[in-house]
């Protein structure tokens, strides 16, 4: 049961924005940049390759955190980033953020539930119902866009179920850090919010 819940209507469907405190989302701090680091750094080649991250253009560990938090000062409109932090249990288990913003228009949204163990819970879809409204609130946008690979199951699974809808498949090096890959592209076109 929810402790307090709002509800939002987004391409048709209702969807839970929850202030629970069982699972939150947030706007990270600079105090959580170097976590975002220490999961990508963190990884295995092969964990890295199921993302389609290409370990060569990792930028090194200083500079990322910095890169991170000198862009959270920016005004929204000058942003080149946006992070949410994901807790479950007060705990921060994952992060999504956008980039390429075109405030007004659209970003590009990336999804990272940091422990495996929690991938199969259904809480991915939980944080990423309440972090899409945030984004879309927050940067005025019209179109969200998610490019996963195309052979990561979860994405793929997770993103119609929070009313993303898929356009096609093609091959491309989807966001900085990315090689080139076959993705999906999965978009999410808002209504109207709130309801």
């Amino acid at each position: 049961m929810l402790a307090s819940t709002t509800f939002l209507r987004l391409r048709g469907t209702r969807y839970i924005h929850s202030m629970d405190d069982a699972v939150r989302v947030r706007p990270m701090t600079r105090d959580d940049a170097p976590k975002v680091v220490s999961y990508f750094r963190g990884l295995s080649r092969a964990a890295l390759d199921d993302m389609g991250v290409d370990p060569a253009k990792l930028p090194r560990k200083r500079a990322w955190i910095e890169l991170i938090q000198r862009d959270m000062n920016a005004p929204d409109a000058e942003r080149e980033f946006f992070y949410l932090g994901w807790e479950a249990q007060g705990t921060l288990i994952g992060h999504t953020n956008i980039n390429q913003i075109r405030f007004g228009k659209s970003a590009f949204m990336h999804l990272h539930l940091w422990e495996p163990s929690r991938r199969t819970q259904g809480l991915g879809t939980e944080l990423v119902r309440q972090s899409v409204p945030i984004f879309v609130e927050r940067f005025g946008l019209r179109l969200l866009i998610c490019e996963p690979k195309a052979d990561n199951p979860g994405p793929n699974r997770l993103l119609p179920k929070v009313g993303f809808k898929l356009v096609r498949s093609y091959r491309t090096s989807p966001g900085w850090i990315g090689y080139e890959q076959i993705v999906n592209r999965w978009e999410f076109l808002p209504e109207s919010i709130p309801v």
